[in-house]
């Protein structure tokens, strides 16, 4: 596993296996922080760590952007998504939610699968709330808590709004992200 370091230089980037010693498929943690708008800087937000998986865009979808949740290709779990989650409830994780520019075929980036994540909301969510995935990727209340695989922490007042909410996605697949 690298260093929380090297992972965290590679919020918001593409391409990271390209121009790190980063390997598909490596796991390791990032702090919570959001970026200073017009620098470089981060400014601490938890301290709660990140749970994050190196992966790559598999597949012909578009509009994987950050933020959306996606799923693992089949045969490419823990390392090749090329879906977006949708209202089936499946979902391995959250696209880097600094990544602003929609990911191309072959294109790598992290994956946030574990902890506080900022995500984009598919209608109204509800403050302190189960949220589980709906179409396109985006998050939704989840009714009676079926499906959930997070908690809402902060209320979205309708769709595409970038909220946050704190998940857990390495139970999905049968435990095969732990």
């Amino acid at each position: 596993m690298s260093a929380d370091y090297t992972m965290n230089q590679q919020r918001g980037r593409i391409n990271i296996v390209e121009s790190t010693t980063l390997t598909l498929g490596e796991r390791g943690s990032i702090s919570d922080s959001t970026a200073v708008a017009g620098t470089q800087l981060r400014v601490n937000t938890s301290g709660t760590p990140i749970d994050v998986i190196v992966c790559r865009k598999d597949g012909a979808t578009a509009g994987l952007v950050g933020g959306l949740g996606v799923t693992f290709g089949v045969g490419e779990e823990g390392y090749a998504v090329d879906a977006l989650s949708g209202a089936a409830g499946q979902c391995d994780g959250i696209i880097d939610p600094d990544i602003s520019t929609a990911l191309a075929a072959g294109d790598t980036f992290l994956l946030f699968v574990k902890g506080p994540i900022n995500y984009v909301s598919g209608a109204a969510v509800t403050a302190g709330a189960q949220i589980k995935p709906a179409a396109s990727g985006r998050m939704i209340d989840a009714v009676g808590n079926e499906g959930g695989v997070g908690r809402a922490t902060i209320l979205a007042s309708g769709a595409a709004e970038t909220v946050r909410g704190f998940f857990d996605f390495s139970i999905a697949r049968n435990g095969l992200i732990a």
